[in-house]
């Protein structure tokens, strides 16, 4: 099995459309993210065990939030959601998210789709879900976080039509609605 994750706006220069700045618990500042996980949500965690406002929160090294992630509903709706680390990241520019150490973010990203499920009411077929991370010049947030969410079927089309060509061990520039994208194959998840 594997999964084909999208950099938005790798060539583009433009936003992801459903910037994680479109939260309401959050204001549009740029570390809001941050604050919205580890000010709110985890306080909450530690304090009741309970997420909120986050809709889960997972510290797996004894309740140790260097580790942990947390899943927050991204105001765009639609059973849109984004992981979010415990820990301060900037994003794919961060060295904590390729040290050897590190947790497999994306793998908790790709199991958090159970969400997406529960939210339209029925199982979503891997092939119809997708997992995106906004490059440096793309992100509205200084902190790391993966899109989770459904696939339009014009861009399920244009992956099917492309997954061949999608490279396991480096970033591989993809057409995708009009717009190109670096993908990479992530193989086991």
């Amino acid at each position: 099995m594997s999964v084909v994750t999208l950099v938005a706006g790798a060539q583009t220069g433009t936003r992801y459309p459903g910037s994680s700045t479109d939260i309401p618990e959050i204001g549009t500042e740029r570390d809001a993210l941050r604050h919205l996980v580890q000010d709110r949500c985890l306080l909450y965690w530690t304090q009741r065990h309970l997420p909120e406002p986050c809709v889960r929160v997972v510290l797996p090294d004894s309740g140790a939030a260097i580790s942990g992630y947390a899943v927050v509903a991204d105001r765009m709706g639609a059973g849109h959601y984004l992981l979010v680390p415990t820990r301060t990241m900037a994003g794919t520019d961060s060295a904590e998210l390729v040290s050897p150490e590190a947790p497999n973010y994306f793998a908790a990203a790709w199991h958090a789709r159970d969400l997406v499920s529960g939210f339209v009411g029925h199982r979503v077929p891997r092939t119809e879900l997708g997992l995106a991370v906004n490059t440096v010049r793309t992100r509205g947030q200084d902190q790391f976080h993966i899109h989770i969410e459904c696939l339009r079927s014009g861009v399920i089309e244009s992956l099917r039509a492309t997954a061949e060509q999608v490279a396991a061990d480096s970033l591989t520039l993809v057409r995708v609605g009009g717009s190109t994208y670096s993908g990479m194959r992530i193989m086991g998840v």
